[in-house]
């Protein structure tokens, strides 16, 4: 039997299971997400941009914790490949737990700032405000928020030996 590389571990059939298992799921829900949020933008570039300019910064934000959130997704479904012959490639699942989780703190930033962004720009709206706006503009930010951290810990636990 040859010798194995020193940055691959040996893993436990359930635990190989379980990785191979939990990545696509939890990556397909991160892009799921994403489209949720692609649509939030789209409602609130058609709605309410005309109405206060200054709703273009939270579309921004929301734009850029699109991005992270795909990213996410695809990386998340990548997690498939830290795993071969029942190995844990050490290197790889180091580098893609700390890029979920750098992911995951830009994504917090985004959400928080989209939200005070959102708030701020309906505050200086002249005529009434019902609460659709405030919904699309920070249910799935917060949402995409908590799960990104979920998964984030979930992936961490998972590839950690």
């Amino acid at each position: 039997m040859p010798a194995q590389q020193p940055y691959y571990r040996p893993l436990d059939p359930v635990r190989v299971r379980r990785i191979v298992g939990n990545a696509m799921p939890l990556g397909l829900g991160a892009l799921v997400l994403g489209v949720l949020l692609v649509g939030a933008v789209v409602y609130l570039v058609s709605a309410w941009v005309a109405k206060s300019p200054l709703l273009v910064m939270t579309v921004g934000t929301e734009g850029a914790l699109t991005l992270i959130v795909l990213m996410f997704g695809f990386l998340t479904t990548k997690m498939r490949s830290t795993v071969s012959n029942g190995h844990l490639e050490m290197v790889a699942a180091t580098a893609l737990r700390r890029n979920l989780l750098v992911l995951w703190n830009f994504g917090m930033v985004l959400a928080c700032l989209g939200c005070l962004t959102l708030v701020i720009g309906l505050s200086l709206v002249r005529t009434p405000v019902g609460a659709a706006p405030y919904l699309a503009g920070t249910l799935p930010a917060l949402v995409a928020a908590v799960y990104l951290g979920f998964v984030a810990a979930s992936a961490s636990r998972l590839l950690r030996v």
